[in-house]
């Protein structure tokens, strides 16, 4: 994975369709798995709210960096995909 920039992941204060688009965006410059990728898609689109969108992000971001939380039930649902 590629660096995403911490300060890229503000999308709480945006609409929820602004959210979605900009973090589906961001997805776009990174390199990751497709299946990951289309994993990520699918919880963005599901997500309720733009500070899930974040949540969502800043997991990624998070796990990418090594700083996930291990055991979590959102790293063991992403590590075999």
């Amino acid at each position: 994975m590629t660096a995403l920039n911490p300060e890229k992941l503000t999308l709480e204060n945006l609409s929820l369709e602004d959210a979605r688009l900009k973090a589906i965006e961001l997805l776009l410059d990174l390199k990751i798995k497709k299946s990951k990728f289309n994993n990520l898609i699918r919880d963005i689109k599901n997500a309720k709210t733009s500070r899930e969108v974040q949540r969502i992000m800043w997991n990624m971001y998070m796990a990418g960096t090594g700083y996930g939380v291990s055991g979590s039930s959102w790293q063991k649902f992403h590590r075999g995909v």
